[in-house]
């Protein structure tokens, strides 16, 4: 995923244009652009600072920016509402708390620190008890390590798939989820509610009634019925198929029996093989 641009002094950029303060200018100017969610573009950041885009907002880190349609005029915008298009010329004038991380001095590999740890700790021991019926944890792995223990914990491609061609890295932008952006491009928050079903109704209906409400019953009836029939001597329908669908809820309620088969199981009943009951 693309590192979304860091914000400096010269940096252009855009952002909602309703999101801007002073936005009077805008508006007036842009009245159909304003009203339509438009954007500002080729906004260029002169500053940065912390505080409330309006006195009603919190506070937050604010990029100040000016553009040429509105010489002498200088508008303040959140950081996360405004998208850095074109990058600062000068490294120097990125602001500091953006500036991507220096890269690390080459280091020794895994492999070459696990075997050095393991020649100098020839006879370690494990500090904690390992558990038994569980794997590690990556804490867990991370502290074997360190005490020069070699852990297999089995995230190494198979001998088939060494060599392969590894996927294309995924791409896009970073984004900051402490914000809603529902709610900062005006959505409303509703109830959940049913269209065709007054909660005086709904308020008496079995649970039944209710999975049917949420199930595509219809989907069902007219489709995958029909379909399993013309594979069986005797036909089935909507009745048995929801027993059997409860059937596969109530089993998957029961951790440790992978096979559902064993749940129609004949064998006598054993403690570690056989019916679960």
């Amino acid at each position: 995923m693309a590192r979304a641009k860091p914000g400096g002094v010269g940096a252009k950029g855009s952002a909602l244009m309703k999101l801007f303060h002073p936005s009077e200018p805008l508006r007036a100017r842009f009245s159909d652009q304003f009203n339509n969610k438009g954007s500002l573009a080729n906004c260029t950041i002169v500053r940065k600072s912390f505080g409330r885009v309006s006195h009603r907002g919190r506070e937050t880190h604010l990029y100040h920016v000016t553009h040429d349609d509105f010489p002498g005029q200088e508008f303040a915008v959140s950081k996360h509402s405004f998208k850095v298009e074109t990058a600062c010329t000068n490294p120097e004038d990125i602001f500091e708390d953006e500036r991507p991380p220096a890269a690390p001095a080459a280091s020794l590999s895994e492999e070459d620190l696990n075997l050095n740890l393991r020649e100098s700790r020839s006879n370690a021991e494990p500090s904690f008890q390992v558990p038994t019926g569980r794997g590690l944890s990556a804490s867990e792995v991370a502290e074997l390590r360190d005490q020069g223990i070699e852990v297999d914990d089995d995230n190494k491609p198979l001998p088939e798939n060494v060599g392969a061609d590894s996927l294309p890295s995924p791409e896009g932008t970073w984004a900051d989820l402490r914000q809603c952006r529902r709610n900062m491009a005006g959505g409303r928050f509703e109830k959940g509610k049913w269209l065709h079903h007054p909660w005086s109704q709904v308020s008496q209906y079995s649970k039944f009634k209710l999975f049917e409400m949420t199930f595509p019953m219809s989907y069902i009836r007219d489709v995958v019925i029909p379909a399993i029939n013309a594979h069986l001597t005797s036909e089935t329908n909507i009745k048995e198929f929801a027993v059997w669908l409860g059937c596969v809820f109530f089993m998957s309620c029961y951790q440790g029996i992978g096979d559902h088969r064993l749940w129609w199981s004949l064998q006598p009943i054993s403690l570690t093989e056989g019916a679960p009951y």
